[in-house]
């Protein structure tokens, strides 16, 4: 094993289910750097807000039109002789509220996308992988999956079950497919005012603050080590370790990047 390559290596193939956001560009840049053959599914809004980078498959669909993204996912695997990399980044959250004021519709959303997803697509994934030598897939999770917030309800429900859904796949996919997850923290991303497909900009200063009032974001930021919200690139490194092969002896774990907040 080459020890001064952390991330993988040139020509793995790539999927990135939700490649347009901030973490996602973040991570793609990361793959393309490392000349990997890369392929992004998202929004159509989303790829129009901010389209992938030259170089890029790029496929506009919803992950929760099942068939739709099971056709993506099926071309592309058939087109490329099969997979290596599979990296679920899907997800939104509504406004937030306490679960007496949630309405069923909300809920429904929140999970239908952050998770009822993740099952339908690593499903559509998992025959393409399983022909690869060092397969590997990655989750975007949340550290609200362990360490919950008031107003959080179904989005921490849906990130602690793609944790859990992911140690299935590496229980199951084991010896020859990995998974983990990364669980960021407050990332400045589009996600903090509603999601880069779900009219959020990308980008938008002090998001953080703005999102969730200067009083409590101060007390956040207090609460934090490293004394400050995390930018894209430090959750896509994460990534893109566990993208490759330093990270061989590493599979049903969650990496947590929250600049020391939280230390499960």
């Amino acid at each position: 094993m080459d020890l001064t390559r952390l991330g993988p290596e040139p020509g793995t193939r790539c999927l990135v289910l939700g490649g347009c956001g901030g973490i996602g560009r973040a991570y793609v840049r990361g793959l393309l750097a490392a000349e990997c053959r890369v392929a992004v599914l998202d929004l159509p809004a989303s790829m129009a807000e901010r389209p992938p980078e030259a170089g890029v498959e790029a496929v506009p669909v919803d992950a929760t039109d099942e068939a739709a993204v099971t056709r993506a996912i099926q071309r592309l695997g058939d087109a490329w002789g099969g997979l290596d990399v599979f990296a679920f980044l899907t997800g939104m959250n509504t406004k937030l509220k306490p679960l007496a004021e949630m309405d069923t519709a909300d809920i429904r959303t929140v999970l239908e996308i952050n998770l009822v997803s993740a099952f339908t697509t690593t499903r559509a994934a998992l025959p393409y992988l399983q022909g690869s030598p060092a397969a590997s897939a990655v989750y975007v999770s949340s550290g609200l999956h362990a360490f919950v917030e008031p107003g959080f309800s179904a989005y921490s429900a849906s990130k602690g079950g793609l944790v859990s859904l992911m140690k299935v796949v590496a229980k199951e996919g084991a010896p020859g497919l990995r998974a983990n997850a990364v669980a960021p923290g407050a990332v400045e991303t589009a996600f903090l005012t509603g999601g880069l497909g779900h009219g959020g900009k990308e980008g938008e200063p002090g998001a953080f603050m703005k999102q969730f009032g200067e009083a409590h974001a101060e007390k956040v930021l207090s609460s934090i080590p490293l004394r400050r919200i995390a930018q894209p690139e430090d959750v896509a490194a994460p990534m893109l370790f566990l993208s490759g092969p330093a990270s061989q002896y590493l599979t049903g774990q969650v990496i947590y990047v929250n600049g020391g907040r939280f230390a499960p």
